[in-house]
């Protein structure tokens, strides 16, 4: 089978979609599909299983459709069926003027990430809430035009969460053509390459260490992690590494500077994926604390280097982590609690490295590649089928 696959992010950018695309290429090239991609970038010097095309970033915004609509045109007319990666503007056009289908990944809502990123609604308006009270702006209701158009156009969804799904059906999209896959994780990328204190010694660390990987964006709760830093009292050098990017840093450095944390706080912006599972490997814990989450793959990745967890109660982390059992899940907007969690896990080891241990296991038995392969190519090949059937 020819799979095109079309997507606004891809290795070696940061991030879940980019990696679970670098990997499910991999595995279906593997099972003798023929596979094209095509993405926004530059070129890497990366070389890959399959053609990949990319779509300089450079190009003024107009011209940057145009090519991407472009390519995908010919990549589209090349395979037997399109798979699209959340970017599915140019899909839906294209699937109105022909008469193609597609399959749909969805990870997020575009419209509200981009509402609260461009200003549009205010910066602390919950996904859900948008769900329901998105205000009045025209602005606003064009993106969630848009979504619900190219989402709608799509024959088959997937989504990584049960979570995510309620939230797509919401747009009005029928439920028996949104599918859950859960994403995947390989256990083996994930034994320790090095010892713990070997990593640690890498990292820089020697007290007590929490870990954060996010984007610094207002949603992921890096404002409620700073404030539960500083009333760790039974632990005064406890320290937080945060890895990643985001339009919030400014804000979030003034704030640590404000609450004390300068010399007990270390922004290490990107990070290579190997110095991440050092990083894992040399924290104490790791605290995901965002106000919403599809499904988190970051979650799925400490869980798998054995590092024990403390996730927020908001969207797809409830369906990863089991609170007492896999790790502690906290109330969002509760600094309070979340410290509380934080130091129950620095203090008693021995339950924390039970759940890290527990929760590999559960990584292991629901999050595998093969499963994850085989749920998404029976997707596919119903996508496929229509159009062989025309």
């Amino acid at each position: 089978m020819k799979i095109a696959i079309a997507t606004g992010t891809f290795h070696p950018e940061s991030g879940g979609p980019p990696t679970y695309l670098h990997r499910l290429g991999q595995e279906l090239v593997s099972r003798g599909h023929a596979v094209r991609l095509l993405t926004f970038g530059e070129n890497s010097g990366d070389r890959y299983v399959h053609p990949v095309t990319r779509v300089s970033r450079r190009l003024l915004l107009p011209a940057r459709l145009i090519a991407y609509t472009a390519h995908l045109a010919g990549l589209m007319s090349w395979a037997d069926v399109t798979y699209i990666s959340d970017y599915g503007l140019p899909a839906a056009v294209l699937g109105t003027i022909t008469g193609r289908h597609y399959a749909l990944k969805i990870v997020g809502d575009f419209a509200w990430e981009s509402a609260v990123r461009r200003g549009y609604v205010p910066s602390n308006t919950s996904i859900d809430n948008f769900q329901t009270n998105p205000g009045r702006s025209i602005r606003v209701a064009a993106l969630r035009g848009i979504q619900r158009f190219y989402a709608s156009r799509a024959r088959e969804i997937i989504v990584p969460s049960r979570y995510l799904a309620d939230l797509v059906a919401g747009w009005g999209m029928a439920k028996e053509k949104i599918h859950v896959v859960h994403n995947a994780v390989d256990l083996d990328a994930y034994n320790a390459p090095i010892g713990r204190e070997e990593a640690r010694t890498c990292a820089g660390v020697a007290g007590p260490t929490i870990l954060t990987i996010c984007r610094l964006t207002a949603w992921k709760g890096l404002h409620f992690i700073l404030p539960a830093l500083a009333e760790l009292r039974a632990f005064p050098d406890a320290c937080l590494l945060h890895c990643g990017e985001g339009p919030e840093e400014a804000a979030l450095r003034e704030l640590a500077e404000s609450l004390g944390l300068a010399d007990r706080v270390r922004f290490l912006g990107r990070v290579a994926r190997d110095e991440i599972l050092t990083y894992l490997r040399a924290a104490d814990v790791f605290v995901l604390y965002s106000g919403y989450e599809g499904l988190p793959h970051v979650v799925l990745e400490a869980m798998a280097a054995g590092t024990p967890v403390i996730v927020s109660d908001r969207g797809g982390n409830v369906e990863v982590v089991s609170d007492g059992v896999t790790g502690l899940v906290v109330p969002y907007e509760r600094a309070d609690l979340l410290g509380m969690a934080i130091e129950t896990v620095l203090t008693d080891r021995t339950s924390a490295e039970r759940r890290a241990i527990t929760a590999r296991d559960f990584v292991a038995e629901r999050f595998s590649w093969p499963r994850l392969v085989d749920h998404t190519l029976g997707i596919i090949e119903r996508t496929a089928m229509v159009r062989s059937a025309r």
